[in-house]
C-alpha cells in the first residue's frame, strides 16, 4: 500500500469509512478534531495536547498515552477496566464528584 504524504500544509480532512491502519502523524495539529466511532486500539499517543478535542465512541483498548495534556477532559460512560495511571498530576481530578487526591490520602492513612 502506498502512503499518501502531506507535509507542511494546512488543510482540513474529512475522512469517513476509511482504513488508516499504520498511519503516522508526527508534529501535527489536530486542534478541534472530532473523532467518532474510531478504532485506536494499540495506538501510541505521545506529547499530545488534547484540549478541546471531541472524542466519542472510540476504542482505545491497549493504547499507550504518554506526556499528554488531558486537563479539563471529561470521561463518561467509559470502560476503565485495567486502566493504569502513574506519574500524573491529579490536582482537581474527580471520580463521581470525589477528589482523587483525597481518596488516595485516605487510602494511605488507613493502610
Amino acid at each position: 500500500m502506498n502512503a499518501t504524504q502531506i507535509h507542511q500544509q494546512a488543510t482540513c480532512l474529512d475522512v469517513r469509512d476509511a482504513d488508516l491502519t499504520g498511519s503516522t502523524f508526527h508534529d501535527v495539529c489536530l486542534a478541534g478534531a472530532q473523532l467518532e466511532n474510531v478504532n485506536l486500539s494499540g495506538a501510541q499517543v505521545r506529547d499530545a495536547d488534547c484540549a478541546g478535542a471531541a472524542i466519542s465512541d472510540v476504542n482505545l483498548a491497549g493504547a499507550r498515552l504518554e506526556n499528554v495534556n488531558l486537563s479539563g477532559a471529561q470521561v463518561r460512560d467509559a470502560d476503565l477496566t485495567g486502566l493504569a495511571i502513574s506519574d500524573a498530576r491529579l490536582d482537581g481530578m474527580t471520580i463521581d464528584g470525589i477528589a482523587v487526591t483525597e481518596m488516595i490520602a485516605l487510602w494511605r492513612s488507613v493502610r
